[in-house]
């Protein structure tokens, strides 16, 4: 399944760099690469964060100067400059170990770009570093409409965004949140940016381990709930 986070930046090259991240992919994330079996070769080929890129009408290699000379044309102010969204699946759908499902996720982030922004530039870097090694796209949206000068309205924008990225998992056999049956959980703002930065969560953690417990048809019992609780850890009192 996909998930979506949202914000706006007040520098677009800024959230360029840190999307393309050269010479910021971390030995430690070579090394489990390696270790878990990519390519010796494969991995000394990485030179950034992003281990696949891609653009909509830019080069994702030229974006910074392209997207403010863009901006310069149709006089684009304010303290926005482009919109950043933040694409993550989970292992379930595709394999941060396998270099082909990198570029089918910068393929799906592509594709979500498309859909969501047209007429905008857009970049699209695909990531697998980060607490979990979920593969991620950063996408990046240039505010100007290329054909109107307008600027991308990001105002409530995140459950159309979710909406479409949702109907693209659908459509390529990925799964997808059920939200009527499973309602988001409510997040402290430490909280959300620890997950932004796809840090440690406990809670999650907690969460994931109580529904799998409970989702399992063996369990007949309190007595037997409680049990396999204890053996994760999870002491109810």
């Amino acid at each position: 399944m996909a998930t979506i986070k949202i914000s706006r930046a007040k520098s677009c090259s800024a959230a360029i760099d840190y999307a393309k991240g050269r010479d910021k992919l971390s030995e430690s994330d070579k090394s489990w690469l390696i270790q878990n079996g990519v390519p010796i070769d494969t991995v000394d080929a990485l030179d950034s964060r992003s281990v696949a890129t891609s653009g909509v009408l830019v080069d994702p290699d030229y974006a910074k100067s392209q997207m403010k000379q863009t901006r310069e044309l149709f006089q684009n102010t304010g303290n926005t400059e482009a919109m950043r969204v933040i694409q993550s699946f989970s292992h379930e759908d595709l394999d941060s170990l396998n270099p082909a499902d990198w570029q089918r996720c910068n393929d799906l982030g592509n594709e979500l770009a498309q859909r969501i922004a047209p007429n905008h530039q857009v970049a699209i870097y695909t990531h697998i570093d980060g607490t979990g090694h979920m593969l991620h796209n950063h996408i990046i949206i240039n505010m100007p409409n290329l054909e109107t000068g307008k600027k991308y309205n990001h105002n409530n924008d995140w459950q159309r965004v979710c909406d479409i990225a949702n109907q693209i998992s659908r459509e390529h056999g990925l799964t997808v949140i059920d939200r009527e049956q499973s309602p988001a959980e409510r997040r402290t703002m430490a909280e959300r940016q620890l997950d932004a930065k796809h840090e440690y969560v406990w809670k999650d953690d907690l969460r994931g381990r109580i529904d799998k417990i409970m989702n399992d048809a063996t369990i007949s019992s309190y007595k037997d709930f409680s049990a396999r609780l204890a053996k994760s850890n999870i002491v109810c009192t």
